[in-house]
């Protein structure tokens, strides 16, 4: 874990894979030194939330950029998501308050499209 005002690292450790349990350790060992946790960046991983309950967390610009990729791919074919995908690429270049007033008006305009319904034989649903 970093330290985002001196940019030095306030405790680290080598692990095979990234549980709740190795950073509620992190957390405690910083803790014990006298610091004090305001905030986290996290990797988006299922579980870490659960250790900064009690502080402000925000996944990390890289990560959330990889989960949009994902669910946009590299080339999507819907009009929608090809905007979304140009909007999310602006990510890193504009602030809080722009990014949400754009997105704002993506989904307002996507509304009726977004909420576009499937209904399954079985009686369930999903969105198109």
């Amino acid at each position: 874990m970093r330290s985002y005002t001196t940019k030095q690292n306030l405790a680290w450790r080598y692990v095979r894979s990234e549980q709740k349990e190795s950073y509620e350790d992190l957390r405690n060992e910083i803790e014990s030194k006298g610091y004090i946790i305001v905030a986290a960046v996290i990797d988006g991983k299922y579980g870490l939330r659960e250790v900064f309950l009690d502080v402000p967390v925000q996944i990390c610009q890289f990560h959330q950029k990889m989960i949009l990729r994902r669910y946009l791919t590299q080339n999507p074919r819907l009009k929608a998501a090809q905007e979304l995908k140009t909007l999310t690429s602006e990510l890193t270049r504009i602030n809080e308050s722009e990014f949400k007033k754009i997105f704002s008006k993506w989904e307002n305009e996507w509304s009726v499209f977004l909420k576009e319904k499937t209904f399954h034989p079985d009686g369930s649903w999903s969105y198109t």
